[in-house]
């Protein structure tokens, strides 16, 4: 395997950690904010196996023309997610937590995508990025008020 592919397949495994969100939105009947966790999951994953940018090689080369809308998918995903953080802090202050979290996060993503970093930089930090990015989603899923029954 192509070094560019497998640190894109290292880096879509690291979206795996999304199951400790979705599991406490699932447990406590949040379920669009489960949706969200699921669906942000699932694109990151696509995103990370059809990613073809800097050097880095698709995992599966079939999926190459679809890179760009599967990053976008995912940033949509992640946006809602953001949004929701910000709706649920303005409604019922949440903790700060999830912010600093994902402000050290998106640091991480940002020289991770920016910054010309060989393949084991680049699986360190934007894994790191994905840990933060999904710690953040625990704690507004632990944190969360609204709850659909």
């Amino acid at each position: 395997m192509h070094p560019g592919a497998l640190a894109n397949a290292l880096v879509a495994a690291s979206s795996l950690f999304a199951v400790f969100p979705l599991v406490v939105a699932i447990e406590t009947a949040q379920w669009p904010l489960a949706a969200l966790f699921a669906f942000a999951a699932a694109a990151s994953v696509m995103q990370h196996l059809s990613d073809q940018k800097r050097r880095r090689v698709p995992v599966f080369a079939v999926m190459a023309r679809f890179s760009t809308a599967f990053l976008w998918v995912d940033r949509v995903f992640a946006y809602a997610i953001a949004v929701w953080a910000l709706l649920m802090w303005v409604s019922i202050g949440t903790p700060v937590d999830p912010v600093v979290s994902a402000v050290i996060g998106v640091a991480a993503m940002f020289v991770s995508e920016r910054v010309d970093v060989g393949y084991p930089q680049y699986v360190v930090l934007h894994s790191f990025w994905h840990a933060h990015a999904f710690w953040a989603c625990y704690l507004i899923a632990t944190n969360s008020k609204v709850v659909f029954t």
